[in-house]
């Protein structure tokens, strides 16, 4: 993970970034496009791998069949999955959502950065971890199709406000623990290879797409309860 000199004696210290690097391990040992064995196999980067995934069906006669096809094949089944649950559920999820969608990415070892901040969302309730949210983030004032998970570390409504030394970003995809305003400077760097960033514009958080599951303390026990891998 990258930090700046001037934070890691602070955030050494402080809890809830230790808490927020465990979940994103816990996370990324069963999901991300970048540990995905056919991400591995077909020797791509993430992009060139999700350009070619979403181009698949386009691909010539003589291919289908193919060992190659057979691995994109079962991987857009997954991710199409998902996207399908999770379009069903939203953020009103309940108790059924919220299992299946852990139970998938643990299962299947599909998700890109959707499922991982959404999972990551779930993770931080099972662990204690109050009013933990999911959102996309802005480059100037263009949408970028990027989701990460952010929570107030006093266990605050996250209402887009950054509050300095509080507010705490996972991009379980890109492997960025860190305070906001570090943690967007982070995605800004990192994220240029992959979400085609403006280098001139600012990395903020779309506040147009703040979105959580509404758990009751008795559903996120019966998440720890069937999913103990994730209780940190």
């Amino acid at each position: 993970m990258m930090c700046s000199n001037t934070n890691i004696s602070f955030t050494s210290r402080c809890q809830s970034i230790e808490m927020a690097r465990s979940a994103c391990r816990k996370i990324t040992m069963f999901s991300t496009t970048k540990n995905q064995h056919t991400v591995q196999k077909l020797k791509q980067t993430n992009r060139e791998a999700m350009e070619f995934f979403e181009d698949y069906a386009y691909m010539p006669e003589y291919t289908r069949g193919s060992k190659m096809f057979n691995m994109l094949n079962s991987y857009m089944n997954c991710s199409n999955k998902l996207v399908s649950d999770r379009k069903h559920f939203g953020d009103k999820a309940d108790l059924v959502g919220v299992q299946n969608l852990l139970q998938h990415i643990k299962t299947k070892h599909v998700g890109n950065c959707g499922e991982s901040a959404e999972g990551l969302s779930a993770i931080l309730a099972m662990n204690g971890v109050e009013n933990a949210y999911f959102t996309t983030i802005k480059n100037g004032e263009s949408a970028v199709d990027h989701e990460i998970c952010v929570f107030n570390r006093d266990g605050s409504v996250f209402d887009g406000e950054i509050k300095n030394n509080k507010t705490i970003i996972i991009d379980a995809w890109l492997g960025i623990v860190d305070f906001a305003n570090t943690a967007l400077k982070q995605i800004k760097a990192a994220g240029a290879k992959y979400l085609y960033l403006n280098p001139y514009k600012d990395v903020t958080i779309d506040t147009r797409n703040i979105g959580k599951f509404d758990l009751s303390k008795r559903e996120i026990d019966v998440l720890r309860e069937l999913h103990p891998e994730f209780v940190i």
